[in-house]
């Protein structure tokens, strides 16, 4: 298996001012954080995957999409919207069928955003490591031959200043 990389991206901080049941965008702030991580994005990874190379997943929430949408417009990569992404029940379950999907995947690049219940669920899935990305974080993986044994996290990179 050719070598594939996987960045775990955790939605950026979203907009709590109508509370925490509606599918809010981001805040100010998250808007400040989503516009780093893509300049972070297109820093560390924009010359070395073109957009043919990239998959581009989001969690339906629109803070999510909203956290990908600069990397999306800047590479020319459209949004692919996977409920399995989504927070909420039967994380290990869901986190399992997206590997799958990223197994079978052809691209070089996979970028998933999702949000700080499902991450966690999905880095120990991958890695054996319990990790917490704050908001705007990412976890970069890299896989080689030895599938799916020689997952390697490469790196993680929480938010920067707010």
């Amino acid at each position: 298996m050719p070598k594939k990389t996987l960045l775990l991206l955790r939605h950026a901080h979203r907009d709590k001012d109508a509370g925490h049941d509606v599918d809010n965008g981001l805040s100010q702030k998250g808007r400040r954080q989503a516009k780093r991580l893509t300049e972070r994005y297109l820093a560390d990874l924009g010359g070395v995957f073109v957009p043919g190379d990239i998959k581009i997943y989001s969690s339906p929430k629109k803070r999510c999409i909203e956290t990908v949408e600069g990397i999306s417009d800047a590479t020319g990569v459209s949004i692919e919207i996977q409920p399995l992404l989504d927070e909420g029940e039967r994380l290990k379950a869901r986190a399992r069928s997206f590997v799958e999907i990223w197994k079978r995947s052809r691209k070089p690049l996979t970028i998933a955003c999702s949000h700080g219940d499902w991450l966690p669920v999905m880095l120990l899935e991958l890695t054996g490591t319990e990790i917490q990305l704050s908001k705007a974080g990412w976890a970069e993986l890299v896989t080689d031959e030895d599938w799916p044994s020689g997952v390697r996290l490469t790196r993680v990179i929480q938010k920067s200043e707010d």
